[in-house]
């Protein structure tokens, strides 16, 4: 089978992994505003089609399937910028116009540039969030370390 990455997007609330060999195949898991290793530059749109079964379960041959669904992946610039999907296979005429649809709107700079604010507020929140519980637990570490060295220790500061 060898090495693939994963493009992580959702179907009926279902997390969902593309595997695909098209980058670097260096068992990435990328979400929605991740850059992707070995992309290219421009704006590139993929497909895949994807067959769940009774049991909601991704099944990989069409036979098994109950439900299906094609999904177009939007790379922008190397960055995962935005995935569509359509609750059933399309025929290769549509999906060629679905794909120039994408690429013509993605082309649009305004739409790019608002859709990768978006990422980076959401990745300046994490961060921020994620630094706040550092700033915690540097400070129970100093607590303790102080405690043991028998010296009288502020309280621990939540706000650091």
């Amino acid at each position: 089978m060898g090495m693939f990455d994963s493009l992580m997007i959702e179907i009926d609330e279902t997390k969902i992994e593309l595997q695909t060999k098209l980058f670097d195949n260096r068992l990435g898991y990328y979400h929605v505003g991740d850059v992707v290793a070995g992309a290219t530059t421009g704006i590139r749109v993929y497909f895949d089609n994807v067959w769940f079964d009774s049991q909601n379960k991704m099944v990989y041959v069409s036979e098994k399937a109950t439900r299906s669904y094609t999904v177009f992946v939007v790379l922008a610039h190397s960055v995962f910028t935005d995935y569509v999907i359509v609750n059933q296979e399309l025929e290769t005429i549509v999906i060629e116009s679905r794909i120039k649809e994408l690429q013509y709107f993605w082309n649009d700079s305004g739409h790019l540039l608002n859709r990768w604010l978006e990422f980076i507020a959401k990745k300046q929140s994490k961060t921020q969030k994620l630094q706040k519980q550092l700033n915690m637990v540097d400070s129970a570490i100093e607590y303790a370390r102080k405690k043991r060295a028998g010296e009288q220790p502020a309280k621990i500061n939540a706000r650091r």
